[in-house]
């Protein structure tokens, strides 16, 4: 994800005509189940960058992150899926 909100700002801070209407085609370059989940957003419609990688960034920019894991987490796990 982090690579791609990149991208997305980069086409923030080079607007153009063409730039502006490009936010609608990163559906485009969605997986088919990621496409499902947010293809109903208000921002593929628009214009604005800033709006459209602040949404994608809301939904998915956990995924950058490193998970924190603990010894009663792991234990958790294990007695849970351990049955």
């Amino acid at each position: 994800m982090v690579w791609f909100s990149s991208v997305l700002w980069i086409f923030s801070v080079h607007r153009t005509e063409l730039a502006n209407t490009i936010p609608g085609y990163v559906l485009h370059y969605c997986h088919m189940k990621v496409q499902i989940v947010i293809e109903g957003a208000a921002v593929w419609a628009g214009d604005d960058w800033v709006a459209t990688r602040t949404y994608l960034v809301d939904l998915y920019g956990s995924n950058d992150s490193i998970p924190i894991n603990s010894p009663d987490h792991l234990h958790q796990w294990c007695s849970k899926h351990g049955e």
